[in-house]
């Protein structure tokens, strides 16, 4: 029962933010496939001999599919020889990396270094 002496009830809304990605069905399905054949190391990733190197065309991929837009910040906290951190720089991103070996540390550095270089020779 309600008298006109009660204020009206106000409906609840509720707003959802935007989503983070971009990720549109057909780019889901398209990725969400349990296993990624064509994923490949190069032949620079190769001679690294780091025992558990993770792909640059891997990083790549999930930085499309998941961060795709400007201006995003892409942390590795374990940076072992600096692969994601180099491919976000790569397309545009800043890329932070973390790691505990001095050694990995370094050839991560070195490897930073060596797409800086080739990205001041484009521009150049």
């Amino acid at each position: 029962m309600s008298t006109s002496d009660e204020p009206a009830k106000k409906k609840r809304t509720r707003t959802l933010p935007p989503p983070y990605n971009a990720l549109d069905g057909k780019r889901w399905i398209q990725n969400s496939i349990s296993v990624w054949s064509d994923i490949r190391k190069s032949l620079e990733e190769v001679r690294l001999k780091h025992p558990a190197i993770f792909p640059e065309m891997l990083v790549e991929r999930l930085i499309e599919t998941f961060l795709p837009l400007q201006g995003d910040v892409i942390l590795d906290p374990f940076a072992g020889s600096g692969s994601t951190i180099v491919t976000a720089e790569k397309m545009g991103k800043t890329g932070i990396g973390l790691e505990l070996s001095e050694d990995y540390a370094e050839l991560a550095r070195q490897r930073l270094t060596a797409v800086s270089l080739e990205a001041e020779e484009q521009t150049a």
